[in-house]
């Protein structure tokens, strides 16, 4: 059995309003239970898309159409959001020369708080001017971006899962949130220790909270329901 296995399971999702979630179904992702149902639509469109994204700056470019050739296994709701995303990305990003970074692990382990940090982390890369910048690329995302980047838990969730990175470059952070169904981007300039910090301390707030919440966890329906992969074994939608 490997590390990670033993380690419960934390994302973006949980971090980002650990007293919003139904308890029971909080307590079984993160005790890394299998959900029944798979990855949705969006997470397929935007993992290819990154992928994209990420091959289009192999070196030191600029991203073009070219670079975003429709996926033939896409459904056609699937082929025109994911065009109309591909062209605001080269539109956000076409004129900024930078060479990608590499890829990361799909989750971080943090052994110190018994987690697994899992889920996208945003796309790395170094401009032509040496810095480092870490692209989060959303998708008509249901919150607002915050006028500050750094008080956005997509943000923080990217810089706890970059941080060995970000640390080993050793120079200001350069942060972008881009939306590309409604075509906004948010850039920033980060000084990044400071802000690690504090987001190691986020970090074990909100996974505090979460133990306190499946110690004893009972079913909520609600919103949550619609989205949730353990809904077939539960007492309080299914009685």
């Amino acid at each position: 059995m490997h590390l990670t296995d033993e380690l419960s399971k934390v994302t973006l999702a949980h971090l980002r309003d650990p007293d919003g979630r139904c308890a029971l179904r909080l307590s079984k992702e993160f005790e890394n239970q299998r959900a029944s149902v798979s990855a949705n639509i969006r997470f397929r469109l935007s993992g290819r898309l990154e992928e994209s994204a990420s091959l289009a700056q192999t070196s030191l470019d600029s991203p073009r159409l070219s670079h975003f050739p429709t996926p033939r296994d896409f459904l056609p709701e699937e082929r025109a959001v994911f065009a109309a995303a591909s062209r605001w990305y080269v539109e956000i990003f076409g004129d900024r020369r930078a060479t990608s970074a590499g890829t990361y692990d799909f989750s971080t382990p943090r052994s110190e708080l018994g987690i697994n940090l899992v889920g996208g982390a945003g796309l790395r890369f170094i401009t032509d001017d040496g810095l480092p910048e870490i692209r989060i690329l959303q998708y008509a995302g249901r919150s607002a971006i915050p006028e500050s980047l750094f008080d956005a838990p997509e943000v923080r969730f990217s810089m706890l899962r970059n941080e060995a990175w970000i640390r080993s470059t050793g120079s200001p952070l350069l942060v972008t949130v881009a939306d590309l169904i409604r075509g906004e981007a948010f850039v920033q300039s980060l000084s990044p220790e400071p802000l690690l910090t504090a987001c190691n301390d986020w970090l074990a707030t909100c996974v505090e909270r979460i133990r306190e919440r499946v110690i004893d966890p009972k079913p909520e329906m609600g919103t949550d329901c619609a989205w949730c992969g353990f809904i077939s074994s539960c007492d309080a939608v299914m009685k």
